[in-house]
């Protein structure tokens, strides 16, 4: 059986700017019906234990996985390094 996840593209929008809390996209995903979801490393400004740990305990009260982490490299904007 194939097994379903999905990147919310249209909604990156409202996730990165606080409108949508990850919790909202992960309970989502899961009333949506999907076996996992994607993320993007952008969902996770601060990358703190404690905002990862949230992730992690929203994921298990949802009984979802996380099956894709993507990263967008901004190669027309350079480091300023």
């Amino acid at each position: 059986m194939m097994k379903l996840s999905c990147l919310p593209v249209s909604i990156f929008g409202d996730i990165i700017s606080g409108k949508m809390n990850l919790e909202d996209w992960i309970k989502g995903a899961s009333d949506i019906g999907y076996d996992a979801l994607d993320v993007s490393v952008l969902f996770f400004p601060d990358r703190t234990r404690r905002l990862l740990q949230a992730a992690g305990n929203a994921l298990a009260r949802n009984n979802m996985t996380i099956a894709m982490m993507t990263t967008y490299p901004d190669f027309t904007n350079p480091d300023k390094t």
